[in-house]
């Protein structure tokens, strides 16, 4: 009973982060969603979106390889890597325009290049645009070999004892 109680505990922790964790992912889907969506209706002043740092303190890797990158809003390839682009990520993005890129000595990167880069460094579950697909996960996502596990989190799959 003391293993049942405290494997009890264990699990509402793991289902209340679980599910602090969709809610948190989805909550920022739909304003990525509706923030990517103007930025389109604004294409004509602002053609570009930068990928910005992440306010994560464990930072991605794939994340990070995008920090800075510079993207035309309508170059399909671009498009699909639009933050925040996993679970709990802290990324962002901000609308820029001519004039900020040569300030800035940027350049953005041509669909061609955006394809190319994407395609080598970045893992393809956070090739992701809200304003496209919908909200995570999509089947390819790696919430989906976890989902199992997760909902089956049950003392009883770990005794050997049948009577518990």
């Amino acid at each position: 009973s003391e293993f049942s109680k405290d494997a009890n505990e264990i699990t509402d922790i793991v289902q209340d982060t679980w599910l602090r964790t969709e809610y948190d992912t989805a909550r920022s889907q739909a304003v990525a969603g509706e923030q990517f969506r103007g930025m389109r209706e604004n294409a004509d002043l602002y053609p570009y979106w930068q990928y910005l740092e992440t306010i994560s303190e464990h930072p991605r890797e794939d994340h990070l390889a995008l920090v800075g990158l510079v993207f035309k809003i309508g170059d399909p390839e671009g498009d699909q890597c639009f933050p925040p682009n996993g679970f709990n990520c802290g990324c962002s993005s901000e609308q820029v325009d001519d004039l900020y890129l040569q300030d800035n000595n940027l350049t953005p990167l041509s669909n061609a290049e955006a394809k190319e880069f994407l395609d080598k460094e970045i893992d393809p579950q956070f090739r992701f645009n809200p304003a496209d697909q919908g909200i995570l996960p999509k089947e390819s996502h790696s919430y989906f070999q976890v989902l199992p596990s997760a909902n089956s989190a049950n003392y009883k799959l770990f005794s050997k004892d049948e009577d518990i």
